[in-house]
């Protein structure tokens, strides 16, 4: 007897239907989920138990486990259950998910427990290429453009954790040789006029990458100095709530980041307007103090830092 036999077809997902916002969902749980505060939360209750237990003479067995261990079993759990959800949304769009050290922990009486968080990655540029490309600016939805723009910012905060001076990374090399058409399809599909903050971020990072100072730009904006001082906030007024040696760290780090890019000569500009701010926020600085108090405690000590990296600016 000739038997049939039945072969499973395949589901075939359209590219344009695909919606990316599922795939930050997940990662949005998975963050709150493992996140710093609900991580103490579980070593608290897991402490509590455990004096109850001794309270109440019951013994505690070889094999319990602590709560990191517990944690951790269940971070291993959620990692495959979001890769088989979402496998093939993260294939059709050229992305992927990593588990990461974040960058804190919780000291405990069973020891520390490393912080961690999970990241999404541009695994594969032309995939995503290919995924945008099918997106028809009249045809997609709402719900996919949210989607779209959640991925630019989740990818944005990826890359300004990049390491530049790492030319092997792969994450790294990925992006920066697919970015170019990523930007071009996000503005055909939005219109350069409604790109998030993140896409022109991006773009930013891009233009001063062919500029030859991107790793300059990023120096001068990683401390605020990439954009006119306007004396609000904390940044460049570390005077206003800082010890004497915190206030030498960071006008120390300014210095070093000016020496650093005024010795690339394709960063004139960001250089310029480098020195401009850091130079507007030290007079702002000095000024400040001035008025202090005479009794102030730390009014001569500041005022004798801030003097002195006036002195070495002088340098530059």
């Amino acid at each position: 007897m000739n038997q049939e036999i039945f072969t499973p077809t395949e589901k075939v997902v359209e590219l344009s239907a695909i919606d990316t916002s599922d795939i930050i969902s997940h990662l949005d749980n998975y963050n709150i989920q493992f996140s710093m505060g609900v991580t103490a939360g579980r070593q608290l209750l897991h402490v509590l138990d455990m004096e109850k237990m001794k309270q109440d003479n019951t013994t505690v067995s070889g094999t319990d486990t602590s709560a990191t261990e517990d944690q951790f079993a269940e971070q291993l759990i959620t990692f495959e259950q979001m890769k088989v959800d979402t496998q093939t949304l993260l294939d059709l769009t050229g992305l992927e998910y990593q588990p990461m050290r974040a960058g804190w922990f919780i000291a405990g009486s069973e020891g520390s427990h490393l912080g961690s968080e999970m990241r999404l990655n541009l695994k594969d540029g032309p995939q995503l290429i290919k995924y945008l490309r099918s997106l028809s600016p009249e045809m997609v939805t709402s719900r996919q453009k949210d989607g779209l723009n959640e991925v630019a910012k989740v990818l944005c905060k990826q890359f300004m954790s990049y390491d530049l001076n790492d030319s092997g990374d792969d994450r790294l090399l990925e992006f920066m040789g697919s970015i170019s058409s990523v930007l071009v399809e996000y503005g055909r599909i939005f219109g350069r006029e409604n790109l998030s903050e993140d896409i022109i971020k991006l773009d930013k990072y891009l233009s001063y990458s062919r500029n030859g100072c991107l790793r300059e730009f990023r120096v001068a904006e990683d401390l605020l100095l990439d954009k006119p001082f306007t004396g609000q906030g904390f940044g460049l007024r570390w005077h206003i709530d800082a010890t004497p040696e915190l206030l030498q760290e960071r006008w120390d780090s300014v210095i070093s980041a000016l020496h650093m890019i005024s010795q690339n000569d394709k960063a004139v500009e960001v250089y310029g307007i480098a020195k401009d701010t850091a130079v507007h926020a030290l007079d702002a600085a000095i000024g400040d103090v001035t008025s202090l108090p005479g009794q102030d405690r730390n009014k001569e000590k500041f005022l004798a830092i801030l003097n002195t990296v006036k002195t070495r600016m002088l340098e530059f």
